[in-house]
């Protein structure tokens, strides 16, 4: 958490925000150090524009350079007026040239500003796989099947497919109904590509509902407004409550450390049919 469709929709509106201002002044708060060393350096340099790369955030610099920010868990990023008052866990402030202020906070600090030249960008770009947005379903179906392990884990596995967290690869499984400890050589090129499909349709529902604000109440937006997507939920958070489609139960394990959720009875484990 955050994931794509928080990311993207903090990235759509600083697409919004941003581009034509100037950081006047970089302030870190406290104790905290950012990934970046030089973070005054983009004092300046004009925002010539905002990209999401995977789940990383990307102001570009009119000199090349690009500010990314990655949210990992705790992390926001907050537009405020100058004279706002300070957020919670404000870890690094930057001072924009018509008065606002970009807040980076970090309850648990696991998410890191970094500033990277125009020469770096080609290997960052190689951490991430492509966005389930920009594949087909054949492709999408192909990648997956390089990894042979349950078909959530793949999922997660960022080379493969960049983007889709926790909360989203359940859903998605539901939708397809695959079971999340379906191997992903037991399942069928026709599962595959209808998983595509139902992942591309989850994370394009959490977009417009301007993403899935936890009961931690972690993730807002830019403007520190809560996302809706949690009132959608298929699967992910229901424990114990009746399967939407069969009205089975849904059940909670842990699968690679993460928790899931899934109804044993409509999402199979391989590609055999099964009868609701």
């Amino acid at each position: 958490m955050p994931e794509l469709p928080e990311v993207e929709t903090i990235t759509r509106d600083l697409k919004k925000e941003l581009p034509g201002l100037e950081i006047k002044e970089v302030v870190v708060h406290g104790s905290y150090r950012p990934k970046a060393k030089d973070l005054n350096s983009v004092v300046g340099p004009k925002i010539t524009g905002v990209e999401r790369i995977g789940k990383t955030i990307h102001l570009i610099l009119e000199d090349g350079r690009r500010l990314v920010f990655h949210l990992i868990m705790t992390g926001r990023l907050l537009l405020r007026d100058a004279q706002a008052k300070p957020d919670p866990d404000q870890r690094v402030t930057f001072k924009l040239s018509n008065g606002k202020e970009l807040r980076f906070t970090d309850q648990r600090m696991f998410g890191w500003v970094e500033l990277l030249g125009q020469e770096e960008l080609g290997d960052f770009r190689l951490r991430f796989g492509p966005d389930p947005f920009e594949l087909t379903p054949d492709i999408f179906a192909n990648r997956l099947q390089q990894k042979k392990t349950a078909i959530k884990n793949a999922l997660l596995e960022q080379k493969l497919v960049s983007g889709i967290g926790n909360i989203y690869a359940n859903d998605a499984l539901w939708l397809a109904q695959i079971h999340p400890e379906a191997k992903t050589t037991d399942l069928s090129q026709e599962q595959l590509e209808s998983l595509h499909k139902s992942v591309v349709e989850i994370l394009q529902e959490g977009i417009a509902h301007r993403g899935s604000t936890l009961e931690d109440k972690m993730y807002v937006d830019l403007y520190g407004r809560e996302g809706s997507h949690q009132d959608h939920f298929r699967v992910y958070s229901r424990a114990g409550e009746k399967c939407l489609r069969c009205e089975g139960t849904i059940t909670f394990t842990q699968l690679g450390g993460r928790g899931t959720f899934f109804c044993e009875r409509c999402q199979v484990k391989s590609s055999q049919p099964t009868l609701i």
